[in-house]
């Protein structure tokens, strides 16, 4: 690992990170007062993860910036994070990661539902491009939760096999 070609490359991100850490200690922050100071991590956060370098993001765990919302024993190596930066620049691809990665978990900060449920539940991504759809389901004898189980079980089996068909389903039951 090339530390010379890091800190040249931190020193570009210089005034951004000063701004940062300006705005961290201007927000109060007494006891039961830090949602502001945890939205401004938070946006931080995302836009690291969000940038070319995600696994930039390290630094801010090692720092000990989450400590306080989730104790991290040690933070990642940035190498640890490399992955990061091969998967796609959307927030639910790069939280998912993050916290796959890290065991970081995304309850601790406040985050749009959709963005928690897609970090939380990955197999949901997959239910919309599934060809038996929730009303095919009912046509099959399916009712209320029984659909939703069964959709959430045939995304499991195609992100395993994602060239996998269904033969039959019969209850929650899925049969090739």
């Amino acid at each position: 690992m090339d530390f010379e070609a890091i800190k040249k490359a931190a020193q570009a991100y210089g005034p951004d990170m000063t701004r940062f850490l300006r705005d961290m200690i201007a927000i109060p922050s007494e006891s039961c007062e830090e949602r502001e100071v945890v939205a401004c991590i938070k946006a931080e956060m995302e836009k690291t993860l969000l940038s070319p370098r995600p696994q930039y993001i390290a630094a801010m765990v090692q720092a000990g910036l989450l400590d306080h919302l989730h104790p991290m024993p040690k933070g990642p190596e940035l190498d640890t994070l490399e992955e990061l930066a091969g998967l796609p620049p959307t927030k639910e691809a790069r939280w998912r990661g993050f916290c796959a990665l890290t065991g970081f978990p995304i309850t601790v900060l406040p985050v749009e539902r959709t963005l928690r449920r897609a970090v939380e539940y990955p197999e949901l991504a997959v239910i919309p491009t599934l060809a038996l759809s929730g009303r095919d389901l009912m046509a099959l004898g399916f009712k209320g939760p029984a659909i939703s189980a069964a959709q959430k079980r045939l995304a499991e089996v195609r992100k395993v096999f994602p060239d996998a068909f269904v033969v039959c389903c019969r209850g929650t039951q899925i049969v090739k």
